[in-house]
């Protein structure tokens, strides 16, 4: 009985988060700016450094990692799954699945933007939803496909910006204690996530960060705080 209770606790959060993707993605604010880029006076050996630190960030390879994901939307409701994440090359593979192992979601993304989903339970078969966690999920692990430009982003500190002219810009910036934050920006210019990137650890060679907080702003925001539980390389 407790498995069946934590699958419908579940698929009610998920019913009424996807219900607020949907309407959300309808009211968006007047476009704005993006924040400013400071001049810097970096060698090129210095800004090809920083390029590097940028790219360290992301997953290179093939790897399948594993994730305890809690999602906490604004109005005070949540309720916590398992993500399991397939990477290979530009290719991207995501499941999600109850603490029990009921599998919920799963999608494949390929390096052509091409999406296949393979199983998707009520209500996880809205196809926006399978673009949106896709999409996501591309962001938060592999590296924009756009040359970086090194500058100082507003306050935060050195780091760089991907322009990428089908999707947005993304800013990725070190802050103090070997941690980065993320912000993503649409073709507007207005915010769609903000995204920490926390306590990196060494998992087989590779390097990821054990903790993540991503953040969808507006009034109908939501959060999720990910955990790493394991890094496979494949």
């Amino acid at each position: 009985m407790k498995q069946v209770k934590s699958f419908y606790d579940a698929i009610k959060f998920f019913s009424v988060l996807l219900a607020l993707l949907l309407l959300s993605s309808c009211t968006r604010g007047a476009p704005r700016m993006l924040p400013g880029m400071l001049s810097a006076e970096l060698n090129p050996e210095q800004k090809e450094a920083v390029r590097q630190n940028c790219s360290g960030v992301f997953v290179a390879g093939d790897w399948q990692l594993v994730h305890s994901i809690t999602f906490n939307m604004d109005l005070g409701r949540g309720t916590t799954v398992l993500g399991v994440t397939v990477l290979s090359g530009a290719t991207v593979k995501t499941g999600l699945m109850t603490v029990e192992g009921f599998v919920l979601f799963e999608a494949e993304l390929d390096a052509a933007g091409q999406l296949e989903v393979a199983r998707a339970l009520p209500p996880f078969d809205n196809r926006n939803f399978a673009q949106g966690l896709m999409r996501d999920v591309k962001t938060l692990f592999l590296e924009p496909v756009a040359v970086p430009v090194v500058a100082a982003l507003g306050r935060e500190g050195m780091g760089c910006r991907y322009d990428v002219a089908a999707e947005g810009t993304v800013d990725l910036i070190p802050i103090p204690g070997g941690s980065f934050v993320m912000h993503v920006y649409d073709r507007e210019f207005t915010e769609t996530l903000s995204i920490e990137l926390k306590s990196f650890v060494t998992q087989d060679s590779g390097m990821f960060p054990e903790k993540i907080y991503l953040r969808a702003p507006g009034i109908r925001g939501y959060t999720l705080k990910m955990t790493l539980i394991s890094a496979e390389k494949i």
